[in-house]
């Protein structure tokens, strides 16, 4: 049970650092957001 959550946590940080690359380059696109 507790792999579980463990797995979910790990799954959360790792998306959002894939998530910021995109995002940063959005930004420099779209400086609205920024």
């Amino acid at each position: 049970m507790e792999a579980e959550p463990v797995a979910e946590e790990e799954a959360e940080p790792v998306a959002e650092e894939t998530t910021e690359e995109p995002i940063a380059m959005q930004g420099n696109t779209n400086p609205e957001p920024t």
